[in-house]
């Protein structure tokens, strides 16, 4: 069982490698709330254009981590990991930001995501009440033995000057005697 997960995982693996460049003329669409086109593959190339989620794009050529393409009548280069052959609907916002894309990635969808951050916070507010509820725990058991403690050296006090107070009266008969 072990062996087949993993080949699966594999075969997933080197599909998701190889699915990053893009034929020529295909039809790709932007994946991402919002994408740079840029004149190059460089880093610090100017910005063509801005494209949206959703945005048609046709790829003009594709290279490692980089797609030349055309898109609302202009050309440039943009980045695969922006890209995908899924066909979007703009409309479609379940995965139109770059946390819920990241979630789906994850397997996971908004209202999950939602239902995690909702358990986060429940979690939270219980242990800051167990928090509380030990501190004032600690503290009742600290006022206890604090005052249990006064009443022994109290007591203690007491005993010593009974004492005290014997050894005074057989010091004064010995005295007298």
């Amino acid at each position: 069982m072990k062996k087949h997960i993993f080949m699966i995982l594999t075969l997933f693996s080197m599909t998701a490698l190889f699915a990053a460049s893009f034929e020529k003329g295909a039809r790709v669409y932007v994946a991402d709330k919002s994408a740079k086109v840029k004149s190059s593959t460089s880093f610090f190339a100017s910005t063509v254009t801005t494209v949206a989620y959703g945005d048609v794009c046709t790829v003009l050529e594709s290279k490692s981590s980089k797609t030349q393409v055309q898109v609302n009548g202009k050309t440039g280069w943009i980045s695969n990991s922006s890209l995908t052959t899924k066909k979007i609907d703009s409309g479609d916002q379940i995965l139109s930001s770059i946390d819920n894309l990241a979630l789906a990635g994850k397997g996971l969808k908004a209202a999950t995501e939602e239902d995690f951050t909702k358990a986060g916070k429940k979690i939270n507010e219980d242990v800051k009440d167990a928090t509380e509820k030990s501190k004032d725990a600690a503290k009742e058991a600290g006022d206890k033995a604090k005052s249990s403690l006064e009443e022994s050296v109290n007591a203690a006090k007491d005993s010593a000057k009974d004492t005290l107070k014997d050894a005074k009266k057989n010091l004064k008969k010995l005295l007298d005697d």
